[in-house]
C-alpha cells in the first residue's frame, strides 16, 4: 500500500455551525501546500457546499452523527475526502454534481453557486456499503501550463513536413529512448499542444511541472525519444495506475511530424513494455482511435489484441493526428490488451448470453478461462452491502462517466439503477459500467442491467474491479458504426458483435 504523504483528518458533528470549522481546516492545509488565494477560495467553496449539501441530505432530527474530513498531499496537489457513516443519500440530489457536456448549456440548480467541476479538478463518489459513503475532491497546484512558456506563434499546430524538412533517421537505433528527464517535460508539453491543441482528455500533459511531479510520485511513467542531436522526437507514457489494478494504460503518444513513420512510436512502446515488466505489472492496454487505424497497427505489431470497444468515448472537439476534418460523431476507441505475465487459472461467471464471445476474446489474448454457473449457496454468501465507485474527472473525456462495482451485494441492482439515473439526468453522453467476471453475481446481474439499456462493450483483464466485463449506455447519442475503422478481422468481428447488442441501433 502506498504511504500517505502529509495526511491529516478531522471529525466534526453534522451540525451547521461546524461547516465553517471544516472549511477552515481545509483552507489551512491548502495554504500550507502552497495554493494561491484564488485557488484556496475555490477549494473552500467546494468543501463548504459539499459538506452543507451532504449534511442536509443525511442529518436526522435529534441525531448525533459525525462526519470525517481528511486532507492528503498527493503528487501535484491535494485530495480532500468527506466521509459520512450515516443514512445513505442520493448523490444526484447534490446540485453541484453536474458534468460539462458537449454542446449543452445547463442551468444551475442553485443560483449563483458554481458547479463543483468548476471548483476542483476531479471528484468522485464512493459507496462503501456499511462503511458509508465518501466524496473525493482533488485540486492540483496551479502549475504553469505550456501557454505560459511560449508565445502563440510557437504553439501553432504542427504542419506536415515537406520532403526537404522531413528528418530522416537512417538507423532506428539513432533514437535514444529513456525515461523522461525533468528538463524534457516542457518540450513534451509543447509537442502535445501543437498536436492536440487543448483537447487531449488527460490535461496533465499540458503542465510540465505537474508531469515531472507525477513521474516522481509513480503515478505516471513517461518515456521520450531523443535524436543524437538532442532534439525531442516523441513521447509515450504509462498511466491510470489505479489502486488494486494489475494493468495500466499506455498512451499519451506524441511524435513530431518530421519523425513519423520511422519507428519512433514503436520503440517508445517497446521500451515502456519492458519498463512495465520490471515494475511488476501483469498487463497493459491501449486506447486506439477508430477514425484511422495507425495506432491500432502499432499495437497489433506488438501483440496487443482487441478486447473492448468504447463507443463515443471522446467528444467531437478532440483533435487527433492525421485527421484534418472535424469529427462528425463522438470518437469510438478500440481497447487493445497485452498480457505481460499470463495469469493463473481463471474461474469466471459470465452470463450465458456472452460466454462464447468472452471466451473468444480471452483466447485472442492467449488465455483459456474456466466458465462456471454459480450455485444458490454462492449467491447466498454474497448478501452483503455493495461498494460502488462512480467517477468523472479531469482525466476523463467530457460527457463520459463510469460506474465501477467493486463489490456486489443484495442492493446492487437498485444502486446501479440510481447511479445511471443520476448520470442520465445530468446528461452525460456515455456511461460505462464495470463488473467483475470473477463475481458469481455478475452471472445474474448482467441481464438485469441490460434491461436498463446497458449493452456489451468487451472485457478488460486486471482492472481495478478485477476481470472486468465492460457494459456501456448511450444517453441519446447516435453511433454510425460504418464510420468506425478497424484494422484486424478480430476487431471487426467485435464491432459486429457490439453493434448487434446495441439496443439503439437503427
Amino acid at each position: 500500500m502506498q504511504a500517505r504523504c502529509e495526511y491529516s483528518e478531522l471529525t466534526v458533528p453534522i451540525d451547521g455551525s461546524y461547516v465553517a470549522v471544516a472549511v477552515a481546516y481545509v483552507d489551512e492545509i491548502s495554504k500550507k501546500l502552497g495554493f494561491e488565494e484564488d485557488q484556496r477560495k475555490k477549494i473552500a467553496l467546494a468543501v463548504e457546499q459539499t459538506v452543507a449539501n451532504v449534511r442536509e441530505l443525511i442529518s436526522e432530527p435529534g441525531g448525533r452523527q459525525n462526519f470525517e474530513i481528511s486532507c492528503e498531499r498527493i503528487p501535484a496537489g491535494l485530495r480532500v475526502i468527506i466521509k459520512e457513516r450515516g443514512m445513505p443519500f442520493d448523490p444526484s440530489r447534490i446540485p453541484l454534481f453536474q458534468p460539462r457536456t458537449e454542446d449543452r448549456q445547463e442551468p444551475l440548480e442553485l443560483p449563483d453557486i458554481p458547479l463543483l467541476r468548476d471548483l476542483v479538478d476531479e471528484f468522485s463518489i464512493h459507496n462503501l456499503g456499511p462503511d458509508g459513503q465518501e466524496i473525493h475532491l482533488v485540486k492540483y497546484l496551479r502549475d504553469k501550463s505550456v501557454e505560459d512558456y511560449f508565445q502563440a506563434c510557437e504553439l501553432e499546430q504542427f504542419q506536415e513536413p515537406s520532403p526537404k524538412t522531413r528528418k530522416r533517421i537512417s538507423d532506428a537505433g539513432q533514437f535514444n529512448i529513456h525515461l523522461m528527464k525533468p528538463s524534457e517535460a516542457l518540450e513534451v508539453s509543447r509537442s502535445a499542444y501543437k498536436t492536440y491543441g487543448y483537447t487531449y482528455p488527460n490535461a496533465h500533459i499540458y503542465y510540465p511541472d505537474r508531469m515531472v511531479e507525477l513521474n516522481e510520485g509513480g503515478q505516471l511513467v513517461s518515456a521520450t525519444a531523443v535524436t543524437v542531436d538532442g532534439e525531442l522526437a516523441g513521447h509515450c507514457a504509462i498511466f491510470r495506475l489505479d489502486a488494486g489494478a494489475q494493468s495500466a494504460e499506455i498512451g499519451q503518444a506524441v511524435v513530431k511530424p518530421e519523425f513519423r513513420g520511422q519507428g519512433c512510436l514503436l520503440r517508445l512502446t517497446e521500451f515502456l513494455i519492458n519498463e512495465a515488466k520490471s515494475r511488476g505489472m501483469t498487463g497493459l492496454y491501449v486506447h486506439a482511435v477508430t477514425s484511422h487505424a495507425f495506432s491500432q497497427r502499432v499495437a497489433t505489431r506488438l501483440d496487443f489484441a482487441a478486447c473492448a470497444l468504447l463507443l463515443g468515448y471522446v467528444p467531437t472537439s478532440v483533435t487527433f493526428r492525421d485527421i484534418k476534418e472535424e469529427l462528425t460523431q463522438r470518437e469510438t476507441f478500440l481497447v487493445q490488451y497485452k498480457y505481460l505475465e499470463k495469469p493463473g487459472p481463471l474461474k469466471l461467471y459470465s452470463p450465458s448470453k456472452h460466454k462464447d464471445f468472452i471466451a473468444k476474446l480471452y483466447g485472442n489474448l492467449g488465455v483459456t478461462p474456466r466458465f462456471e454457473v454459480p450455485g444458490k449457496s454462492q449467491a447466498a454468501v454474497l448478501q452483503s452491502e455493495s461498494i460502488l465507485k462512480t467517477m468523472t474527472a479531469a482525466s476523463m473525456p467530457p460527457g463520459y462517466a463510469s460506474i465501477e462495482v467493486l463489490r456486489s451485494g443484495e442492493n446492487i441492482g437498485a444502486e446501479v439503477k440510481n447511479a445511471l439515473k443520476e448520470f442520465r439526468l445530468k446528461r452525460y453522453d456515455v456511461i460505462a459500467l464495470y463488473l467483475d467476471l470473477r463475481d458469481p453475481l455478475t452471472f445474474h446481474l448482467v441481464p438485469e442491467f441490460e434491461t436498463l439499456g446497458f449493452f456489451f462493450g468487451g472485457i478488460l483483464p486486471g482492472a481495478s474491479v478485477g476481470e472486468a466485463l465492460v457494459l456501456q449506455y448511450l444517453n441519446n447519442v447516435a453511433i454510425d458504426y460504418d464510420a468506425i475503422k478497424l484494422d484486424t478481422e478480430a476487431s471487426r468481428e467485435m464491432l459486429a458483435y457490439v453493434k448487434h447488442q446495441d439496443p439503439n441501433r437503427g
